[in-house]
């Protein structure tokens, strides 16, 4: 997406009705540009304070409204003397009903006994009382105001004691894990990318994230931490180095496979495109479809509950059709089996920007870090984990990264991986 049209963009970005494509990929634009993310945030602030405005200003005209019924009524009873004292009796009628009704039954308390008088006096200075604290100057409304920020903290990682050992985890076979030294070792060669790596993925002990041309899996239990799949999309009929088109993917539950492909909303472009299927634990990758226009959102995957281990079954749509694809027997269907059932993904994902925590006593705290990391997944309840370029050096290669992760509750930070 270019400049132009994002700016053009903007006022609809609020929208609730704002299309779910175009929303992608404006978030997916602002990564890259500072300019327009600079642009989002100002008009953010502008409609936060103009709707704050608008609550202040309805309490004002609420209190307003108040003052000129009141003189409204003044002006009924004050037209002569006479006048002013129904306006009295008007304003204060529930201290006369009350003076009255005391007389009444202090008349029937002489005539029937102290009881009833001593009861009479205790209704009548109730409803004094009662008046009095009606003739009090009315309060100041306080708008309501939503829980603010308590304070930022900003994340320091603590570095690697020892730099990682082994980069390749202990679950990859010997073949495979030839292959996949190969593949990092020209990865070391290429330039930084882009932008950020982006977590696409975090459950089950695993974390997988992309740059445009590569998507990395690794294991973060700790007795089998490595990676242990790299996906090269460089040839692939994605389009995955070009800024108005990004590769969109969506794993399965399990994280043992992720259909991908091109995703794009801007018609001029070249609709060279196709649909893959990628086996995450053995690297290898088939497409399944020609032409096809990716999105995650439109993608539901399917299993037979009582499968061990998962038999999947996956179902894409875009604009013109729709694809299933049995997963298992590798290939296509004409309708979904009768014996699945959908599954979501279970992975937590958080932009950086969303870091906001809140404590039993409602204090919110916003988790910051110097270095940018785009996303954070949950690894569980209390831990982040996310990935960032090592800070520092120049001329980056695309994989100077670190694996760094944030204790929650500590408000603490460290390396936990170094490729």
């Amino acid at each position: 997406m270019k400049c132009v049209k994002f700016v053009s963009l903007i006022p609809n970005y609020f929208e609730e009705d704002i299309a779910i494509k175009v929303k992608i990929e404006m978030d997916n634009h602002i990564v890259n540009c500072q300019s327009c993310r600079k642009k989002l945030e100002e008009r953010k602030e502008i409609l936060d304070t103009f709707k704050y405005m608008l609550e202040d200003e309805e309490i004002q005209i609420k209190s307003r409204k108040d003052e000129i019924i009141k003189n409204i009524d003044k002006s009924r009873y004050t037209s002569s003397i006479v006048n002013k004292t129904f306006y009295r009796l008007y304003v204060k009628k529930g201290a006369f009903i009350g003076v009255v009704a005391a007389v009444f039954l202090m008349f029937i308390a002489l005539k029937y006994g102290g009881n009833i008088y001593n009861t009479a006096v205790q209704y009548s200075t109730k409803i004094t009382e009662k008046d009095k604290a009606l003739d009090k100057p009315t309060e100041k409304v306080v708008p309501t105001v939503t829980p603010s920020l308590s304070s930022t903290v900003k994340i320091n990682f603590k570095e690697l004691s020892n730099p990682t050992e082994e980069v390749i985890s202990s679950t990859v076979n010997s073949s495979y894990k030839k292959e996949l030294v190969e593949t990092l070792n020209k990865m070391k060669q290429l330039p930084q990318g882009v932008g950020p790596w982006r977590i696409i993925y975090c459950n089950n002990g695993k974390l997988m994230f992309y740059n445009y041309n590569h998507m990395i899996a690794y294991n973060y239990n700790e007795k089998e931490k490595g990676i242990y799949s790299i996906l090269d999309f460089s040839n692939l009929k994605v389009a995955g180095n070009q800024g108005s088109q990004v590769v969109d993917f969506s794993p399965s539950a399990d994280g043992n496979y992720v259909l991908f492909g091109a995703f794009t909303s801007e018609p001029d472009l070249k609709h060279d495109r196709s649909l893959y299927i990628y086996n995450v634990d053995n690297g290898t990758v088939k497409e399944i479809a020609t032409n096809f226009n990716m999105s995650a959102d439109n993608v539901i995957w399917y299993n037979n509950d009582n499968d061990s281990p998962a038999k999947w079954v996956v179902s894409a749509m875009d604009d013109n059709r729709t694809v299933i694809w049995d997963v298992d027997k590798s290939n296509p269907l004409r309708e979904l089996p009768s014996d699945v059932n959908g599954i979501s993904d279970k992975s937590i994902i958080s932009s950086s920007e969303d870091l906001k925590f809140t404590d039993d006593k409602g204090n919110i705290t916003k988790l910051v870090t110097e270095a940018f990391i785009e996303r954070f997944g949950f690894k569980d309840s209390n831990t982040l984990i996310g990935i960032q370029y090592m800070a520092g050096m120049q001329d980056l290669k695309l994989m100077d990264f670190q694996i760094v992760e944030i204790n929650i509750s500590d408000k603490t930070g460290k390396v936990v991986f170094e490729p």
